[in-house]
């Protein structure tokens, strides 16, 4: 009994703890960007030019 309500202690200690390690989400937001980048393939001699995106994130605070 007692450890379960040890547990359930350390459990609530960790909730309380959570928001104060994390920040704010009114004061920071996410500012999202796609990059596309070109990759160059060889085949059967001939140059192949294939685009790659991909979406570049980061907090602005």
């Amino acid at each position: 009994m007692k450890k379960i309500v040890l547990g359930l202690l350390g459990a609530t200690f960790l909730a309380g703890a959570i928001p104060v390690i994390t920040a704010d989400p009114a004061s920071a937001r996410e500012v999202c960007r796609r990059v596309v980048t070109n990759r160059v393939v060889w085949r059967n001699g001939h140059r192949h030019v294939t685009p790659v995106s991909r979406v570049s994130c980061h907090r602005v605070y």
